[in-house]
């Protein structure tokens, strides 16, 4: 009941939002937001070319979520049609040796503080180690 009620909300939201709006919808949130956001965006017919789509995802990080439509429910074939509107832009992850001494040391330190981390070292920061070691 909750969730239905979240859902028209979101729809309801959609319909007042971007009726004002240009037709590029720009989003930054989790697999399982944005993708709500698509069916939402195509049951209001909002798939069909008018709008462009893109989600930002700042780290590569499964804390996000895989990416894709799919989720084994009843709507998976709805989200497919929804995702094929939708475009995602990321940074790629560095290979270069270079990057995993850096990344070890992030971790390492991130660990003697007692802090969470998630097995990974995000872009960003890789970004910010080779701007202030390789510059």
């Amino acid at each position: 009941m909750l969730k239905n009620l979240f859902h028209k909300v979101l729809e309801l939201f959609l319909i007042c939002v971007f009726c004002f709006l240009p037709p590029v919808v720009i989003m930054c949130a989790s697999g399982d937001t944005i993708r709500n956001i698509m069916l939402a965006a195509h049951r209001q017919g909002m798939t069909n070319g008018d709008y462009a789509f893109f989600n930002i995802e700042l780290f590569n990080s499964s804390s996000y979520g895989n990416g894709s439509w799919r989720r084994g429910d009843k709507h998976d074939l709805e989200a497919k049609k929804a995702y094929s509107y939708l475009q995602t832009i990321t940074l790629l992850r560095t290979v270069k040796p270079e990057f995993e001494k850096f990344s070890l040391e992030v971790k390492s330190s991130v660990q003697k503080q007692g802090l969470h981390e998630d097995d990974y070292v995000s872009t960003w920061q890789q970004k910010l180690g080779t701007s202030i070691s390789f510059k």
